[in-house]
């Protein structure tokens, strides 16, 4: 595992107990990860998303293409994520959802259909209480049964 970002220290901040002060650890410097070819977000959706997903990794400007995890995104900060869109939409995600839609513009189009029936007052259907299962042993043309 490498570390997306790494800020170099003159002395760790200590709390009057003597332990690492976390709260004043300083955010590190904002870096750019995903790859060169930068693409803007076509839409509001995709526009706030990108905004959501930069106040929580550490880089410049997130493309609709970058894939959360290789910019560094992590479990903790996927939850954090996906806390904030709730608070703004009413639309509770698993986190799971990312390994499916690992990008700014796969969410947005997950979220869409979504947001379409809460802004028009309709009860959202989720499907099959189930539908966000991820696969663990999934094997392109084996007979065996998937672990979920």
């Amino acid at each position: 595992m490498v570390p997306a970002a790494i800020t170099v220290l003159d002395k760790m901040p200590l709390t009057p107990a003597g332990k690492i002060d976390r709260k004043s650890l300083p955010r590190p410097d904002s870096i750019q990860l995903g790859g060169a070819d930068y693409v803007a977000p076509r839409n509001d959706l995709e526009a706030q998303l990108a905004t959501i997903w930069e106040a929580f990794l550490p880089v410049e400007r997130v493309s609709i293409r970058d894939n959360f995890f290789e910019l560094g995104g992590h479990s903790l900060i996927a939850v954090r994520l996906f806390a904030k869109i709730k608070k703004l939409w009413g639309i509770e995600y698993p986190i799971s959802v990312l390994f499916d839609a690992p990008t700014v513009a796969k969410c947005a189009e997950l979220l869409r259909p979504e947001l379409g029936a809460v802004a028009a007052g309709t009860p959202i259907s989720r499907g099959p209480k189930y539908r966000f299962l991820v696969p663990m042993n999934r094997v392109e043309g084996s007979r065996k049964l998937p672990f979920f």
